[in-house]
């Protein structure tokens, strides 16, 4: 019988793909903004929309994670618009690209 050209026993292959989620996980943990980059953007909703408002921290949410989703988001060419709504009320409000309110 012949051996396939690649062939690793089970207790070989454990290490390589432990190293390879590390790499991964590694480079992904970098790509997050900087807290300074994070505490600047604003998502402060804007008045009179008709909309119960109400904090991140108000409905569980951490407002740096929340700030992280539109930096995230500002990248992202074909979204113009990001809301955030939790519980009925509205707790971040962004326009990108052009976008706006109307």
């Amino acid at each position: 019988m012949q051996r396939p050209l690649f062939h690793y026993r089970r207790n070989a292959l454990f290490p390589l793909l432990f190293t390879a989620l590390f790499l991964v996980l590694s480079i992904l943990s970098g790509c997050s903004p900087r807290a300074e980059v994070l505490e600047a953007v604003d998502y402060t909703p804007l008045p009179g929309n008709g909309w119960q408002v109400s904090t991140p921290e108000e409905q569980g949410l951490d407002p740096m994670r929340v700030a992280e989703r539109f930096c995230n988001a500002a990248v992202v060419q074909t979204l113009f618009a990001l809301l955030v709504v939790k519980n009925g009320y509205l707790i971040a409000e962004g326009y990108l690209n052009g976008g706006s309110i109307d």
